[in-house]
Parts: structure tokens; sequence; C-alpha cells
């Protein structure tokens, strides 16, 4: 028993001896080294932000000062090898091991437009850190740094917002996120975007706005705000709608509502609003019959039972003159859906297009008893009054659409000929 003893007090002398010169390498290999970092950050006299989250944004900007000159002196190394890493790399690992030295020093100046937040720090970074780094370790760095500068650059993007914003629900939305990134920045938190839904959010507030312009015939501000809508949201397929609506009947640029329609249905195919409004303008403007029929027919396909569908349908057949498909799909309309005005004038216009211009007049002063303003009606019964030889009325009627309608081109063409005879 006393020689094992003796046998064990042997090996251990012998272990110290062997591994002493690599302990003593090590502490000689390693070397630390004192850092400073200055950083600073303007806080705008606004209620968005406040004084920590200042602070907390210079301390940030000085620790990856500090980090950077702690880069700077492990790459200088000589007893270092890391030419597998990039700079980036190195900075980002720094500032994961760099140790704080006491606490970090804070001064501020006033101005009109806010404080100026300072931020002076001294840490020291210690090559031994660096002598097993890993694969993992660096990609962990990494993703912590990067997961960081988004934090930042989405703050600093809501400040731009917030300026720009108008009106209190959107101010209090932003301020909702700003609130929420604030939390992790502060708590040194993982990055995990919700933009995406503080987007969606937003995107839906510009184009409620929208239609409530749209609805009070305000376009310029309508047009503004589903912009707005899409600089948030770019698939928002309703706001690409609503503004090819206002190119075609407003402003009459065909071909950007075209390009509207167009950009819909190509992020959602299943979209039939897009499509029924691409087969709308092929007929009405374009005169592209085939094409217009091609787009109702994906709405066919997709949803049978879209309002109005087979009245535009209607609509085509009656501009090629084949009364009886159009006098079907109007029937069908009316069978599946409430009548409506647009059905009632139609109608008339099939009727005036048959010769049987006493039900045509009938069931055009019915589309006008709905609607004592609807253009359309009146451009149709004054065509009709012209084919049962009352010229007088006929132009009276025709004058009253293109008033209703000054974008009327078929009004425009029948008065000017009226007139001229």
């Amino acid at each position: 028993m006393k020689s094992l003893t003796v046998l064990n007090k042997n090996i251990l002398v012998m272990g110290i001896v062997l591994f002493l010169p690599l302990f003593l390498s090590t502490i000689a290999f390693a070397q630390r080294h004192q850092v400073e970092g200055d950083g600073t950050y303007f806080l705008m006299n606004n209620d968005l932000e406040d004084e920590a989250l200042a602070k907390e944004r210079a301390r940030y900007e000085a620790l990856q000062s500090a980090s950077e000159q702690a880069a700077i002196f492990v790459d200088s190394s000589s007893e270092l090898f890391l030419d597998q890493l990039t700079f980036s790399e190195l900075r980002s690992y720094a500032a994961s091991v760099i140790r704080v030295q006491g606490l970090p020093q804070y001064t501020s100046s006033t101005s009109g437009r806010g404080t100026m937040y300072y931020c002076h720090l001294v840490a020291v970074v210690d090559t031994s850190d660096f002598q097993h780094t890993s694969f993992e370790s660096i990609q962990k760095s990494r993703q912590k740094s990067e997961e960081r500068d988004r934090l930042v650059r989405e703050m600093d993007e809501l400040k731009h917002k917030y300026a720009r914003a108008y009106n209190e629900t959107e101010k209090q939305n932003i301020r909702f996120r700003m609130k929420q990134l604030k939390d992790k920045f502060m708590r040194n938190e993982p990055y995990t975007s919700s933009s995406s839904t503080y987007n969606t959010a937003m995107a839906k507030l510009a184009y409620n706005d929208g239609v409530d312009y749209d609805n009070n015939e305000d376009y310029s501000n309508a047009i503004e705000c589903y912009q707005k809508a899409l600089s948030y949201d770019p698939r928002f397929i309703s706001a690409y709608n609503n503004l090819g609506i206002i190119y075609k009947d407003v402003l009459q640029d065909y071909e950007k509502a075209r390009e509207c329609f167009e950009t819909s249905v190509q992020i959602n195919p299943a979209y039939d609003y897009g499509y029924c409004n691409l087969g709308i303008l092929y007929n009405d403007i374009y005169h592209d019959y085939d094409k217009a029929m091609e787009n109702y027919n994906k709405v066919i396909r997709l949803n049978p039972k879209f309002t109005g569908l087979y009245r535009y349908i209607a609509r085509t057949y009656l501009a090629m003159e084949q009364y009886e498909d159009a006098l079907r799909n109007v029937q069908k309309e009316m069978s599946n859906n409430k009548p409506k005005k647009y059905d009632y004038c139609v109608l008339g216009a099939i009727y005036l297009g048959t010769g049987d211009y006493n039900r045509a007049m009938e069931l055009l002063e019915k589309s006008i008893s709905m609607d004592d303003a609807y253009g359309e009606a009146y451009l149709y019964r004054g065509l009709t009054y012209e084919q049962m030889g009352n010229k007088a009325q006929a132009l009276q009627d025709i004058s009253r659409a293109k008033e209703l309608e000054p974008g009327n081109e078929q009004a425009r063409l029948h008065y000017d000929r009226l007139k001229s005879t």
C-alpha cells in the first residue's frame, strides 16, 4: 500500500514536469491589451425615443469602436494565425469577448433640435480568447452582430417614417414598433423581425386612407396613399387594382392602368378583380375583344359568381354585334344578381342594335330612372331617339351624356356627328 502511494506521487510529479512548460508557454503567449471606444447618439425632441435608448445607442457605437481597435491589435499579433478570418469576422468576434472595465462615462450637450449623448468606455482584449476560435463561435458572434445591426437599422428607419407620418394613428403604430425594438436592444436580445407584420398594418392604414380619398373624389391624395401602401407592402394587390381604376377612369392613362392590373394578377394569379378589370380595359379602350374574353374566361374559372361578370361579357358581345350572345349573358347576370341600372342599359343597347326601338327606349328609361346621372344610358337613349327620327331629343340626350362623362369618347363622337348634320 505504501509503495502504491509513492508510485502515485511519482506520477503526479512527472505530470507536473511534463505539462508545466505547456502551461507556462500559454501564459507567456497570452497578451492583454487595453482599448478605448467613443460613441455618440443624437436624441431628437420627439416622443419616439428616450434618454435610456439614446445612452444605449451611444454605448453600442463606443463598443463597436473598441471592438475594431481590439480586432486591429489581435490581427497584428505575431503569435496568432488568423488568416482564415475576415476583418469583419474578427471584429464581431472581438465584440463578443472583450471585457469592459468599470462603467461607461456619459456626457451630453443640448441644442435646439435635441440632445447629443457621448459615451466613453475602456475595455480589455485578451489574445488567449482567440487561440481556439471555431467555425461555430465565429458564426455565432457574426450572427449576433448582424442582429444588433438590423435592430439599429430598423429603429433608424422608423425615425424617418415617424417624421413623415400622416396622422396620429400611424404615429401610434410606429411608437408601438419602436418600443418593441427598444426593449430588444436594451436587453441585448436576438433580433426577430416582425417588420412584415408592422409593414402590413401600415399598408392597410395607408390603403384605407386612400379609399376614403377615393370615395370623396380626391384622387391625387388617393393615389399618394395607395402608393404609400405599396411602399410598405409591394404585394398589396388591392392598392394596384384601385390605382389602375383611377388611371383608367379619371386620368385616362390607360397604359399605367394596364400595368397596375397586370401587376396585380402577376402577384396573385387567382385575383379575379384584376382579370375582370383587364377585360374591361381591353373591351372599352383597346377594343381587343379576344383579349377581353380571354380575361373574362379566367374570372369564370376562378369565380363564376363574380358580380357583374356576365354583364361585362354581354358588353363585349354587344360591341361585336353578337346580340343573341349578349342578351343571353345579361339575362344570366340579372338572374344571378339583383338587376342594376347597368343591366337595363346594356339590355336597351342590345334592343337598339336589333332594331326594337320601343323596347330599347323602355329599358333605357328604366336605367335613367334608377340614376338620372348615368351618362351611358343617356347616350344609348339619344341614339335610340335618332333611330326613331327625333334628332333634337337625340342631340339633347347625347349632349347630356357628354356632360356627365367627359371621358366618354363615343358620346363626343356621336355629338360631333349629329351637330355637323
